[in-house]
């Protein structure tokens, strides 16, 4: 008698407790099915100062000497790289050839010059650059009592505009001094070239 009355009780028990069970389960696990949110907070991104990519430009012109000696025409391949969104440094590959009075010269060179844009309008943009350079010649320039090796100096405004998502087209006005900076001596061992020139060129955007 003592049994059936467990037996009973623990029945009664079970019947009871079944239905708050399986309602618990359920539960439980609509919950782990319920997406969870991540509550953490981004991590800051590094402060990159070099954002953009490198672009390629090859642009042609033509510089005039105030005295009417000289005339220069060159053949440049660029490359520049943005520091910010209007300082860039650009380092030119330049092909020279001189018509002077006597003794015509081809030449190449290097130039490293800083660019700053200061006016941007839709797909058009202005700048100033300068800088300075080195370039070897196959004859003395300026003829006749230059040197084969020679420093130069750079300084002008210029303007970009974008054609499209790759392509610019670009054009300046630039001053352009050649001399070999008195390693010859002074006098007639450094004589000089000062003259103005214009480019037209274009620059890939890639």
């Amino acid at each position: 008698m003592q049994n059936s009355k467990y037996l009973l009780t623990s029945l009664i028990f079970i019947c009871t407790a079944s239905p708050v069970l399986a309602e618990n389960n359920q539960s439980r696990m609509l919950l782990s099915q319920t997406p969870t949110h991540n509550t953490e907070l981004p991590t800051p991104r590094s402060l990159t100062i070099n954002s953009s990519k490198p672009n390629i430009a090859l642009n042609t012109g033509i510089y005039e000497a105030f005295d009417g000696d000289e005339t220069i025409g060159h053949l440049t391949a660029a490359v520049e790289y943005s520091w910010s969104g209007n300082l860039a440094f650009v380092f030119e590959f330049v092909g020279y050839f001189v018509d002077q009075r006597a003794n015509d010269a081809w030449g190449g060179g290097f130039n490293i010059l800083t660019r700053w844009k200061f006016y941007n309008h839709q797909n058009t943009s202005l700048f100033f650059d300068g800088g300075a350079g080195i370039a070897e010649f196959s004859k003395r320039v300026p003829a006749p009592d230059g040197t084969h090796f020679n420093f130069t100096l750079h300084a002008g405004i210029g303007l970009k505009h974008q054609i499209n998502d790759d392509l610019i087209i670009h054009a300046g006005l630039r001053y352009i001094h050649i001399s070999n900076a008195g390693l010859k001596g002074s006098g007639n061992r450094n004589p000089g070239i000062d003259g103005l020139g214009a480019y037209i060129g274009l620059t890939l955007n890639y």
